[in-house]
């Protein structure tokens, strides 16, 4: 802890903000050594490119994180679920429920199968996305049902994924950088709504960058590792 706090006071990398630039997402996943990644490569990109870096970190239980972020310069921060949103947004707020009771009669009609594979809201795949939330925890997987359960993730999903498209149209993001593209959560979601929104999505963990696109949506990140692979003689 003594190292952190010293990197934390002494770090003199620094993002620049441009006036009137472009702006690039990061989203965190909560995660210390994630974090740091993402910070390393928002620098490399904000000077790279010469593009703002926007910060979405929800109400994260570990304060460290976001000490981080701030270490690099990085200050400009958006929150998925504030109470504005949730009680004043009237727009997304409607959307969410008419969504979500939309979906739930068409599973009762189409079954799950259908639900995995071609939910879309407003063109965005998320279904595989819920699917996989709700059956990660619980056994949830051997008597698929439309339980409170999967009910509270299908509409927190649906709100997820309009408010992330609001930002990123609202904050004229180009790039979105994520460390994970599984789930309904942060990272998940914004992966499928940059792709959406032809945006070029950064999938970086560690020492290694994709760059996501329907195809590798659709067939896994392995899949464009391995073409690369393969053209090598």
């Amino acid at each position: 802890m003594i190292h952190f706090n010293n990197f934390i006071k002494n770090n003199k990398n620094k993002v620049k903000y441009f006036k009137g630039g472009d702006n690039f997402l990061i989203v965190d996943r909560d995660r210390l050594y994630q974090s740091m990644y993402l910070s390393i490569f928002a620098l490399a990109l904000n000077k790279k490119k010469k593009i703002n870096p926007l910060l979405l970190l929800d109400n994260s239980q570990n304060k460290n994180i976001s000490k981080i972020y701030k270490s690099f310069g990085i200050t400009k921060q958006q929150k998925i679920f504030t109470t504005n949103d949730l009680f004043f947004d009237l727009v997304i707020f409607c959307k969410t429920f008419i969504y979500s009771f939309l979906n739930i009669i068409k599973i009762k009609v189409y079954g799950f199968e259908w639900f995995v594979k071609e939910l879309k809201i407003e063109n965005i795949i998320i279904g595989d996305l819920v699917y996989d939330t709700y059956i990660r925890h619980d056994h949830s997987y051997i008597d698929l049902k439309i339980n409170i359960k999967f009910i509270k993730i299908l509409i927190t999903s649906i709100f997820r994924t309009l408010k992330m498209k609001k930002i990123i149209l609202k904050n004229n993001i180009k790039y979105v950088v994520n460390q994970s593209n599984t789930y309904s959560y942060n990272s998940g979601i914004s992966t499928r709504v940059g792709v959406a929104l032809n945006k070029v999505v950064y999938f970086q963990e560690e020492n290694h960058l994709t760059i996501y696109s329907e195809k590798t949506i659709k067939r896994g990140k392995f899949v464009i590792r391995n073409e690369y692979f393969n053209k090598i003689k």
